[in-house]
């Protein structure tokens, strides 16, 4: 499966006063099993990161940033 992946950088300034720049875009993948078990865990063990993506990987069109990642080896809700 082929994604599409379209982030904008903040035009005005946060409440900090500053203006974040996207500098990576990580595509994180993991199963997905059904309800969780233990609301207080924020862990799933087949979560990973699945692509990461920098300035020299991506394009820009009409004012986003923009990846393409494939997901391969899809065997399950994730």
């Amino acid at each position: 499966m082929e994604i599409e992946i379209r982030v904008r950088e903040p035009r005005r300034p946060n409440s900090s006063g500053n203006r974040p720049h996207v500098r990576r875009i990580d595509v994180i993948t993991g199963n997905i099993t059904g309800p969780a078990g233990d609301r207080t865990a924020d862990t799933n063990p087949s979560t990973r990161v699945a692509g990461r993506y920098g300035p020299r990987d991506w394009r820009h069109d009409d004012g986003f940033i923009v990846v393409r990642h494939v997901v391969r080896d899809i065997d399950g809700p994730m």
